[in-house]
């Protein structure tokens, strides 16, 4: 016969796991692909900062990110989360939707300010100048090709 699930064994269990320092607070435990710590909790697999904010906050945490301000993945220091929106998570992070967003110039040094900044149907932001000369090189070329099917004939 199994022992009966105990909280506090089992939050002693979990606790046993992190590495704690004056910095980040390591887990020697699970780890995914992407380097996140995971933890085995109430019979199924969660990240562990997830499960680290449960035990200290007594709640999980009421938005869907947690966002670690330590930028160290495996860390379940408490006081390294803050809740976040998904987006928040992501422009504060060093991913190239980050890097984009924090773009002041296109490829070609045009400024992306209001006037020469246009939002396309996928919510991303394209040089308004580079735009309009890729539009005029497109339709240069039809009309080249319309001429020079007309003059075939």
């Amino acid at each position: 016969m199994s022992a009966k699930p105990s909280p506090e064994r089992d939050r002693a269990r979990f606790w046993k796991y992190a590495v704690t320092s004056e910095g980040c607070w390591g887990w020697q435990g699970h780890h995914s692909k992407k380097g996140y710590a995971h933890a085995y909790w109430a019979g199924k697999t969660v990240r562990a900062h997830r499960l680290a904010w449960m035990l200290t906050y007594g709640s999980w945490p009421s938005s869907e990110t947690l966002d670690h301000l330590c930028n160290n993945r495996s860390c379940v220091r408490p006081d390294h989360l803050r809740e976040a929106t998904n987006r928040e998570n992501i422009l504060r992070g060093c991913g190239i939707t980050a890097v984009n967003a924090v773009k002041q110039y296109c490829l070609r040094g045009h400024p992306f300010i209001e006037a020469n900044t246009r939002i396309n149907r996928k919510g991303h932001r394209t040089c308004r100048a580079c735009h309009n000369a890729r539009t005029r090189r497109l339709k240069a070329r039809i009309r080249a090709k319309v001429t020079h099917e007309g003059a075939s004939e």
